[in-house]
């Protein structure tokens, strides 16, 4: 019961707060790992300034994978 009371007063905010954790994550830590891989394989052509919320959204992406492959080699190493 006080479970529910808990999850009920809390429930929204603490979501909130965690989409916004994720999001925070996802398009600045992802990003900054992502950009340099993105330049050197554009040969420096990509991401243009100013740049799209697509650009953005493609250069988090390849930082996310890059950190999914250093994983999943750190993990296969030992």
């Amino acid at each position: 019961m006080l479970d529910d009371l808990f999850e009920a007063v809390l429930g929204g905010p603490a979501r909130i707060i965690g989409r916004m954790l994720v999001e925070f994550i996802f398009e600045l830590v992802f990003y900054i790992i992502g950009y340099p891989i993105v330049k050197m394989l554009t040969l420096g052509k990509y991401p243009t300034k100013p740049s799209s919320n697509l650009q953005d959204s493609i250069v988090s992406i390849v930082g996310l994978i890059f950190v999914i492959l250093i994983a999943v080699v750190l993990i296969t190493m030992s």
